[in-house]
């Protein structure tokens, strides 16, 4: 679905200045595969970006990183390698890993409870420059061993509400 992220971002974020506010909207970006929704024990599927995350990419990446990043956020939901639990001091709940042309993207996620908000939101979007960035993170579920590294992830990977930014 990159053509709809791209759609979206020529009608709300390309030409904007630099921290200039922009339009509430989202798109759904594509679903989590099975294995992702058993590790984290929710019901919600979809996965969404709104015009503030897209724009927060925008403003902050390189412009390589950016095109990547857009082109390439589908696959990294509905087929990552890794699901990491997020930190209490960083947005989002979780973090999926996808190794994409021989680098290493992280897209930090949240979650909505909030009736007018409901689902999962794409936080942010970045290439793994350092190599023990994820150490202190703890490992949910790899692709590699298929199966969950840690017990049930609870619903505390989210905050419900916070979610869309």
């Amino acid at each position: 679905m990159p053509s709809e992220l791209w759609k979206m971002h020529d009608v709300y974020v390309r030409r904007t200045r630099a921290e200039m506010p922009v339009r509430d909207a989202r798109v759904l970006v594509d679903v989590l595969n099975k294995n992702i929704i058993e590790t984290i024990g929710l019901s919600l599927r979809e996965v969404y970006i709104t015009t503030r995350a897209l724009k927060h990419l925008y403003d902050k990446k390189p412009a390589e990183e950016f095109d990547f990043a857009v082109d390439h956020a589908s696959i990294m939901v509905k087929n990552p390698e890794r699901l990491y639990k997020g930190k209490k001091d960083k947005r989002g709940g979780f973090c999926l890993v996808k190794n994409i042309e021989g680098d290493e993207y992280l897209m930090a996620l949240d979650i909505s409870l909030a009736k007018q908000n409901r689902g999962i939101y794409i936080v942010t979007i970045f290439r793994l420059r350092d190599r023990n960035y994820l150490k202190s993170y703890d490992l949910l579920w790899s692709r590699r061993d298929g199966a969950h590294s840690s017990p049930r992830a609870e619903t505390d990977l989210g905050r419900p509400g916070d979610a869309p930014q």
